[in-house]
């Protein structure tokens, strides 16, 4: 398995988690993807299918994408240097025990915090 972290869980149950990262980057999970989180204090680990990316907005973002006087470095900078809300939610699909695989919901969620892994 890949150790690629993608963002962090910031909600979660054992339906599926929703995790934040700064920004996508050219790696990021698309949808449809399994990625996976740690839980159970490490013992097992929640297998997930990638079914929405958002970027939420914020108050910043709302004042430039509406200004008609909104510079391209204004925009570049927000583009760039904002910490951009990005969500990934997954449905969980299984759980890995081990080196064991399960089909189904897992036995806990993830904790908040816990990495999430394509």
């Amino acid at each position: 398995m890949t150790q690629e972290m993608v963002g962090r869980v910031t909600r979660c149950s054992t339906q599926g988690f929703v995790g934040a990262a700064r920004q996508l980057h050219p790696h990021a999970p698309e949808f449809g993807l399994l990625c996976r989180a740690e839980a159970q204090g490490g013992r097992s680990h929640v297998i997930g299918a990638i079914y929405d990316i958002s970027i939420q907005d914020d108050p910043l973002a709302r004042l430039i994408a509406s200004s008609d006087t909104a510079t391209p470095e204004q925009i570049l900078d927000h583009m760039a240097n904002r910490q951009t809300p990005v969500e990934i939610s997954a449905v969980a699909v299984g759980y890995q025990i081990d080196d064991q695989v399960f089909y189904g919901l897992p036995p806990q969620p993830p904790l908040t915090m816990s990495p999430i892994y394509i």
